[in-house]
């Protein structure tokens, strides 16, 4: 059964990195996206382990499967604000604003699944049930968190990386940002060579004596 749920579990990591490589055009994203959700399941079952509960097999393979569809869902909505603010601002710019825009939307998806799972968990009476309800609202808050604090902290340390390894991401270049700004102020800063006169010199006003005419 081990073997079983090891097998699924990478074929079902590979299936999801083969996504994301063919829909951002980029190695190190996929990369990127599926440790933050990696974690978020291992901290998720780990919680069982910590307070000696005992988890059915059944909810681990569960668990293993749901959390791992919604934190992708998650992942992706970050990453793509993400790599659109990146195209016109500064890593830790592009970080603020891509929590700021993408919070609505996870926050909407992680919300109503935690009340689901947290339903299921009080309502039903099967101990099985009970703790699958439980196992799927803990990893949905789990995954909402760890995007929020673990994915933008992974993007902005990663950004080198994610800059060699993809294909027309159009990250903003501060080097050559800041090269182009010194250029157009020295262009626009008038030389030090030229004379404090002024070119211009003042009209001289010559008096014509007025001659009288007498009758």
């Amino acid at each position: 059964m081990r073997a079983d749920s090891g097998k699924v579990r990478l074929f079902s990591i590979g299936s999801i990195a083969l996504v994301l490589l063919i829909v951002f055009r980029s190695i190190a994203i996929p990369v990127v996206v599926l440790l933050a959700i990696e974690i978020s399941i291992w901290l998720n079952l780990a919680v069982p382990y910590v307070t000696g509960d005992t988890l059915n097999y059944i909810g681990y393979l569960v668990i293993e499967a749901v959390q791992l569809g919604a934190a992708v869902d998650y992942g992706i909505i970050y990453t793509r604000e993400y790599l659109d603010q990146r195209r016109r601002h500064e890593p830790r710019e592009a970080t603020r604003l891509s929590i700021q825009h993408s919070a609505i939307t996870i926050l909407t998806s992680a919300t109503i699944l935690i009340s689901a799972g947290f339903a299921v968990w009080r309502i039903a009476s099967n101990g099985v049930i009970s703790e699958i309800g439980l196992l799927v609202s803990r990893g949905a808050l789990v995954s909402m968190l760890l995007m929020f604090l673990l994915l933008p902290w992974l993007f902005r340390v990663s950004d080198g990386l994610i800059r060699r390894t993809s294909i027309g991401l159009g990250f903003r270049d501060d080097a050559r940002m800041n090269v182009r700004n010194t250029d157009a102020q020295t262009i626009g800063t008038p030389s030090d060579t030229q004379s404090d006169t002024p070119n211009d010199q003042p009209a001289t006003h010559t008096t014509h004596p007025t001659k009288e005419i007498t009758r």
